[in-house]
């Protein structure tokens, strides 16, 4: 094999950057609101099937009108983060898998819930594993569509 054939095949630095940061990028901008959609399922679906309240799905558009405010903005940081963190061993250390990309955005989503939501009642708890489930979904479904950005 010659040298410039060798050359073509082996992604120089800035390549392997970019990647990281498309990824991270990717998780950043995506992950908050799929997230915030499962998010708003879990919500609704506990108080419709938890709490025997049969107006839980009627929570929905009013839950769904304060995603785009109030979870997007603070969930960015965080989503970004993990999506940093799965470029960087994509890149480096070689492709993660699925579970190790679901296992590092739960705990992101638990690091998050935990700032965000503290552990004073029981509720506090409950929206916490939301979150949790939350982030598992989105960070699941970002590492999907990032695959195709992983090196050869």
């Amino acid at each position: 094999m010659s040298d410039e054939a060798h050359a073509t095949d082996v992604p120089g630095a800035a390549s392997r950057w970019r990647r990281v940061l498309i990824t991270a990028a990717t998780f950043g901008l995506l992950g908050p609101m799929v997230g915030g959609a499962v998010f708003i399922v879990c919500v609704a679906a506990f108080l419709c099937f938890v709490m025997d309240s049969g107006d839980g799905w009627s929570g929905v558009p009013g839950a769904a009108s304060v995603v785009p405010w109030i979870w997007i903005p603070t969930a960015v940081l965080p989503a970004a983060l993990v999506g940093l963190l799965i470029g960087l061993i994509d890149q480096l250390i070689g492709r993660t898998s699925f579970v190790l990309a679901v296992a590092i955005g739960c705990f992101g989503g638990i690091a998050w819930s935990a700032v965000n939501f503290g552990a004073e009642t029981d509720i506090d708890a409950v929206m916490a594993s939301f979150v949790a489930v939350a982030a598992a979904f989105a960070s699941g479904v970002c590492w999907r569509l990032t695959r195709w950005n992983v090196r050869p």
